[in-house]
């Protein structure tokens, strides 16, 4: 399996190159039992939809420094989407 680092607060940790997620999460799987409980469908893609909206605004608006992680989300978002409601 490939690997990517993210980072944030607490540092640097390892996350799957294949996922889009970022450190908190990572850390949340290592450190939290975590079951398989998910969101209906509908909710994820809408959560992805106000993401993607977000990021593409401030992307331009260009007020926040971004440094490219606003592409990471909407590619993120588009592959969601793309995956269907079983994705």
């Amino acid at each position: 399996m490939a690997f990517r680092f993210e980072s944030d607060s607490m540092g640097a940790i390892q996350a799957p190159a294949d996922r889009y997620w970022g450190a908190q999460t990572q850390r949340s799987l290592q450190n939290f039992k975590i079951g398989g409980h998910r969101f209906p469908a509908a909710v994820t893609r809408a959560f992805g939809l106000v993401k993607k909206a977000a990021a593409l605004t401030n992307r331009e608006l260009a007020t926040l420094g971004l440094t490219g992680q606003e592409v990471f989300t909407i590619e993120g978002v588009d592959a969601l989407l793309a995956a269907g409601p079983s994705g």
